[in-house]
Formats: structure tokens, C-alpha cells, sequence
């Protein structure tokens, strides 16, 4: 009883706990430079001090968390902003529109300055899947699709044996050298872990890695053949010697394309090269096709 009535207890919300907090002591002020100032003298940030003075607010990848971002500005009055992103971009009309008020044009330096260096390949290939099944209540789910592939061994091997195998051997294998390395974009981990197996059974030669949520970056650099998400490797990522980047996605997003595209750097010597495929048997593969030949076609070679 007495073990019963302690569980009662410690379950029971205390509504009337004693809480000392006011919410006007702790509304948000104007930010009191002098007071910044002194604490960051206190902590020894001299240096950074004399460089950049305070009222400097950097955001990197500010296409992202947008929302977030414009709340911030509006609400803390800092004198200079640096707003860094390789995507000046948003998904929709509506969202484009606003995001170009915020950070018109005038104020973007390099925005579409392009060194295109890179070569782009789309295969339009007939897929096994049944639309219907790769859709939700809220559209085209490219999780769905690739669950599809994998109902069945004959679907799997099929899919593939006439799409990411061929685009291999030829925009990798055909000029392999020791040292360069492919990464290829898909959407499930379960979905990797097939195809790294096929993989390594098809290019046993090679090392075929992948590199997922729980994967350190040092991984990386064991890889010649590396699978990934673009949630993990899409963004942030410089790899030395990437000369190939395949998407095997769905996706209608510009920025998400032009992240995953961008992952390829110029190299001396070597040719490098972007290939995205196209499953023209779903009419949200062709859609989001050209929306991604359009973003792309801007970068590419």
C-alpha cells in the first residue's frame, strides 16, 4: 500500500509549486552592448573584439530555418549581418517571394556567379513501381518508393541493374583512379544497407562504404564508393577527390538540388559529374525532374 500511494504521489502535477519567475523580469530587451562588451573583454575575446566589434551576427545556411532566422532579425537590432548560403532560394512562390523581400538581390554578392566546372547526366528510365503506392495523403513520398523497390528481390535487382549500375561503371569505374570517390544520394538506411551489400558483391575491388546518421566523417576517407543520405551528406560536406555525385531521389526542391550538386568542387584534370535520375513511368518523377534540370541547368557545364 504505502509503495502504491508513494507512485500516486510522485505521478500527481503539482499545480501549485512554488515557482519564482515573472514573465516580465524575463521578456525580451534590446541587447545592452556595454554589458556585452564587458563580458567579452572579461573572457579574453580581445581579439575578436578589435576584428569585428560587437553587433556582428553571422548565419551560415540561412536558406535554412527561415523562419527562425527573420524572427531574430526582427527582433534584435544588430548593427551588420553576414547571411551565408550557396542556395539563395526557397521552395514555393509564396516562401520565394518573401525570402527575396528579406534578402533582396541588391544585397546578395556572387548570387548566380557560377563556375561551372561540372557535367550533368539525366536517365530516364521505365521503374517497376506502381505510383499509388508511393504516395500519402500529402502527396509523392520518395520513402515509399524505395520501400517499393525493396518488396521484392526481382524489383530490387532489376531497378538495380538498369539504372544506378550502368551510371556507375560509366561516370566512375570507366576512370577510377586510386584516391577518387563517388557518393550516391538515396532517401532510407534500410535502403542503403541493400545496396551497399549488392555492391560490394558487383565491385569487390572497390571499398563501397556507407555513411549514415551514427557515422563518424572520418569514414570518409575509406570510401571509393560511398552511399548516403541528404540529410547527412548533402550539405556542409567538402570531400577531397569527389569527381562523381549521383542522386537516386525524387525531390522538387531547388535549394536540396543545387546542396547535393554542390557537394562537387572543381579538380585539375579531372572531369566531375552530377547524374539524376528520372522514373518516367510516375508522373511526380517527371514533374520534379524538371524542376531540378531547371535549378541545375544553371550550374552545370
Amino acid at each position: 500500500k504505502a509503495s502504491a500511494e508513494m507512485s500516486y504521489d510522485l505521478a500527481t502535477i503539482r499545480c501549485n509549486a512554488p515557482f519564482d519567475f515573472s514573465p516580465a523580469d524575463n521578456a525580451v530587451r534590446d541587447v545592452d552592448n556595454d554589458a556585452l562588451y564587458a563580458i567579452f573583454r572579461r573572457f579574453g575575446f580581445r581579439k575578436f573584439i578589435e576584428a569585428y566589434g560587437i553587433g556582428l551576427k553571422i548565419v551560415d545556411e540561412c536558406h535554412k530555418n527561415f523562419h527562425a532566422n527573420t524572427l531574430i532579425d526582427l527582433r534584435v537590432n544588430v548593427p551588420y549581418n553576414f547571411y551565408l548560403t550557396a542556395t539563395f532560394t526557397q521552395n514555393g512562390e509564396r516562401a520565394k517571394k518573401i525570402f527575396d523581400r528579406v534578402y533582396p538581390k541588391e544585397i546578395r554578392y556572387g548570387a548566380q556567379q557560377y563556375d561551372k566546372y561540372a557535367t550533368t547526366y539525366f536517365y530516364n528510365f521505365s521503374g517497376l513501381v506502381d505510383g499509388k503506392y508511393a504516395r500519402t495523403n500529402k502527396g509523392y513520398n520518395h520513402c515509399l518508393y524505395e520501400k517499393q523497390l525493396m518488396r521484392s528481390n526481382r524489383v530490387f535487382g532489376t531497378n538495380l541493374r538498369n539504372t544506378l549500375i550502368p551510371a556507375i561503371d560509366k561516370h566512375f569505374i570507366s576512370r577510377f583512379k586510386p584516391g577518387l570517390k563517388l557518393i550516391i544520394f538515396f532517401s532510407l538506411t534500410d535502403y542503403i544497407d541493400r545496396v551497399l551489400e549488392e555492391l560490394k558483391k558487383v565491385y569487390p575491388d572497390k571499398r563501397v562504404i556507407s555513411y549514415t546518421s551514427a557515422d563518424e566523417a572520418s569514414v570518409l576517407e575509406r570510401g571509393d564508393i560511398i552511399l548516403s543520405t541528404c540529410g547527412k551528406a548533402g550539405t556542409g560536406l567538402d570531400l577531397k577527390n569527389l569527381v562523381t555525385v549521383i542522386n537516386t531521389q525524387s525531390m522538387a526542391s531547388p535549394p536540396l538540388s543545387a546542396q547535393v550538386f554542390g557537394r562537387l568542387r572543381k579538380i585539375d584534370d579531372e572531369e566531375v559529374i552530377y547524374v539524376d535520375f528520372c522514373d518516367v513511368n510516375l508522373d511526380a518523377h517527371i514533374r520534379h525532374a524538371e524542376t531540378r534540370k531547371a535549378a541545375l541547368r544553371e550550374m552545370s557545364k
